[in-house]
């Protein structure tokens, strides 16, 4: 009798402490789950192309290649600000203050040539990922240099036509909302 006293008691401190957790504090866990597994990302637009009257390109956009990190997951951090010092070309004491910050989503170096993506791609560093964002390049280098103006690494006008026009050029960001697993990869 007292074995089934025993079950009957511990059951029923199991089906209070179930009703407690799925019912009472619903809320609070679904926003914890939500916010360990949605990430959202800024896409920055393609900024618009400036053509002269005859339609030749005088300012467009190409991809390049940008690098960041996911700090919390980057286990060796000051080997992996040694090696990508050396790709990156960079102070390694710097990169290795921003990988130590408690953040999932740092820029550690922005527009990046080709060679140096592959090389930082063949590390293989759970946490550093390659981005791909568009760069202004204007085909005829000098030419019409004041009146076009240039941007900054944001793509934002900072003189010229590209500042004059900037609301046109810019277009509008979007976000990549997705989910993401237990060791942060993007679902």
């Amino acid at each position: 009798m007292a074995v089934l006293i025993f079950f009957i008691l511990s059951l029923s401190i199991l089906i209070l402490r179930l009703f407690y957790l799925q019912v009472i504090r619903f809320g609070f866990y679904s926003k914890l789950a939500n916010e360990q597994h949605i990430v959202s990302v800024e896409i920055s637009p393609r900024r618009g192309t400036i053509f002269d009257r005859n339609m030749r390109v005088l300012a467009l956009n190409l991809n390049s290649d940008s690098v960041f990190a996911n700090a919390r997951i980057v286990k060796d951090k000051r080997g992996t600000s040694r090696a990508l010092a050396m790709i990156l070309k960079t102070d390694e004491g710097e990169l290795y203050e921003r990988l130590s910050r408690d953040k999932g989503f740092i820029w550690l170096k922005r527009k990046i040539s080709p060679a140096a993506a592959e090389e930082i791609k063949r590390l293989n560093i759970e946490g550093i990922d390659i981005i791909k964002e568009s760069e202004r390049f204007y085909p005829n280098r000098d030419l019409a240099c004041h009146k076009i103006g240039t941007v900054d690494i944001d793509n934002t006008g900072l003189e010229g036509l590209e500042l004059k026009y900037n609301n046109y050029l810019k277009g509008e960001s979007g976000w990549l909302i997705s989910t993401q697993d237990a060791k942060r990869k993007l679902l």
